[in-house]
């Protein structure tokens, strides 16, 4: 068995002197376990022996498939080099090898039976993709604690480990790193966004992450479609109708600061997301960010007001 302590300080203390055990979590051994435990040695060395790993977990084929699928987008991605079976993750890849853990440990779950407790959180990982109104309360508050104290990493690969919404994986971080607004003010925030100079906007799907830094033109809606009229450059036709939600987010990432207006549909998946640009020194550019400040308690106070 391994557990897991209350995030917060106040909590810990709290409960202690409540004469309670601070533990928020418990988790039981499985037959898989000694091969978890072997794919996280491994890979914080540097180094991952596919022969070895498959021989000695006589996996499926389509989970070995998948192991592979995921190296290759990890190689693809500057991640790790790959020579047959032998996987050496590069500079990045040591950085990021937390997060390329969590998504060989999800891989392996598959195995088990869907009962079998597979997580800290009080319902398991790796499920069908459920709506926000079907998410326990144990199970937000769970991620709400582990992100209190580390709001870094891919939140797409978070959402899917934790079979939960990008939209409710971003609600779960603390409140001061973002102000949610409704999809109705879809054509109104993108008219303010083509003022704003370059930004980059990202296209983030589980099959590829798609970029474009420069300006966002000005649109117009015709035929049920926000259509943008730039000449040059970015150019599209987007459906306003689809949004539900609008994200200003504000958040480290690869300890570095963003901030990104994040759009998403009724199914708590992310449309695109445009990011604020950079100075020189790679700062977020002070212009654009004391325009996303504004815009975003602009719109949360109409959000009060109305509510």
């Amino acid at each position: 068995y391994s557990y897991a302590n209350t995030a917060t300080l106040a909590d810990y203390t709290a409960a202690v002197q409540a004469g309670r055990k601070p533990v928020t979590g418990i988790q039981q051994a499985d037959a898989l376990q000694a091969l978890r435990d072997r794919v996280v040695g491994h890979l914080e060395t540097g180094h991952l022996d596919l022969t070895a790993l498959f021989a000695e977990a006589a996996l499926p084929a389509a989970v070995a498939e998948h192991i592979v699928g995921r190296i290759d987008h990890w190689v693809a991605a500057g991640l790790a080099h790959r020579r047959e079976a032998s996987v050496d993750l590069t500079t990045a890849g040591r950085f990021w090898s937390n997060n390329l853990i969590t998504e060989l440990n999800a891989a392996l779950s598959a195995l088990l039976q869907a009962d079998t407790p597979s997580s800290h959180c009080p319902i398991p990982r790796n499920t069908a993709m459920r709506s926000t109104s079907t998410t326990t309360s144990e199970h937000r508050q769970c991620l709400r604690e582990r992100l209190a104290d580390n709001q870094d990493g891919i939140l797409e690969d978070l959402a899917r480990t934790e079979g939960m919404p990008l939209l409710e994986v971003i609600c779960c971080l603390p409140e001061s790193h973002w102000t949610r607004i409704s999809g109705g003010h879809f054509t109104a925030v993108m008219g303010e966004l083509a003022h704003w100079g370059d930004l980059t906007t990202m296209v983030h799907t589980q099959d590829l992450i798609l970029e474009f830094k420069g300006p966002i033109p000005e649109g117009r809606l015709g035929h049920g479609f926000y259509n943008l009229i730039g000449r040059q450059g970015l150019s599209g036709h987007l459906r306003p109708d689809h949004c539900t939600d609008i994200i200003f987010l504000q958040r480290p990432f690869m300890s570095r600061d963003t901030a990104s207006v994040q759009f998403f549909n009724a199914t708590g998946e992310c449309m695109f997301k445009v990011f604020l640009g950079r100075d020189a020194e790679r700062r977020l550019r002070p212009d654009q960010l004391e325009r996303f400040a504004a815009l975003a308690a602009r719109w949360r106070e109409d959000n009060e007001v109305n509510s």
